[in-house]
């Protein structure tokens, strides 16, 4: 396993912690066939790089806007690697003692990570308890060990960086997949407008930002047979924005006029997943 933090770009993020994923990886992930691919995914609270590494990912590329996400990641990665399956999920889903938590895995973390773990001491407890097994691949015992294996031969590379600036940072390179998680509902505030990647001939409107992004990202860093997957709060009830709602035939021809073959799973509560090919 080879892990390591690249120089990313200074940027602010708002968005707190996650301690473990709040969507279910596992429904949507098993849609991809990651074994020996590249992918490209937001970091979160590690659990989208775990998950991929599950199923044969073994070049990651990890980038969030919140530096914080990023370590908290490496943490979880390296505990995933060298404790066992009771051991892992004793200390992360239990009250625990933090100093010998950071013992065991202490030799195997970089130094900016064990500066953070020695001085930040994050919680290291779920949100919610209940969600653990249903959204991830690799809590079952026979699922733990299967991620163990992998993570012996994985390369993972921390960005700090927003959507908007991946392009830049990592220059020609491109991936076979990439998950985003729910960063289109909020793109508007990355500063895509401004960058002039929403379509020019139509409103600038939410829909029009997030599709500009989620174009923007699949023309810049998917390969010629890539595929992005990302959760978007498509029609129905936006948690954030209760006056955002999209009509289910809109957005299915919203979709279709960005003209990438895709696929919308649905996933309930307003949530789906739009899964699109280069």
């Amino acid at each position: 396993m080879n892990i390591r933090h690249n120089k990313g770009i200074d940027c602010i993020s708002t968005h707190s912690k996650y301690n473990f994923a709040n969507e279910p990886i596992s429904e949507y992930i098993r849609k991809l066939s990651p074994r020996k691919k590249s992918v490209l995914t937001v970091a979160a609270s590690g659990d989208h790089i775990l998950n991929a590494v599950s199923l044969g990912a073994e070049d990651v590329v990890a980038f969030d806007s919140n530096q914080e996400a990023l370590l908290f990641s490496e943490i979880k990665i390296v505990a995933c690697s060298i404790l066992s399956h009771d051991q892992f999920f004793h200390y992360f889903t239990e009250r625990n003692d933090r100093d010998k938590f950071m013992n065991l895995i202490a030799h195997k973390l970089t130094k900016k990570c064990l500066d953070y773990l020695r001085n930040k001491r994050p919680s290291l407890h779920p949100d919610n308890y209940e969600d653990i097994h249903k959204n991830n691949l690799y809590t079952s015992k026979s699922g733990y060990k299967k991620l163990q294996d992998r993570l012996k031969n994985v390369n993972v590379e921390f960005l700090h960086s927003n959507i908007v600036d991946l392009p830049e940072l990592l220059g020609n390179r491109q991936f076979d997949y990439g998950m985003t998680s729910n960063i289109s509902d909020y793109v508007g505030s990355l500063g895509l407008e401004k960058k002039g990647l929403h379509r020019p001939h139509a409103p600038k409107s939410e829909q029009e930002v997030e599709g500009g992004y989620l174009s923007h990202v699949i023309t810049s860093l998917m390969n010629n047979v890539g595929v992005m997957q990302a959760v978007l709060n498509l029609w129905g009830a936006h948690p954030y924005a209760p006056d955002r709602s999209y009509p289910k035939e809109e957005t299915r021809k919203f979709i279709h006029d960005m003209g990438f073959p895709s696929r919308i799973i649905n996933l309930g509560k307003s949530k789906s997943v739009v899964t699109m090919e280069r």
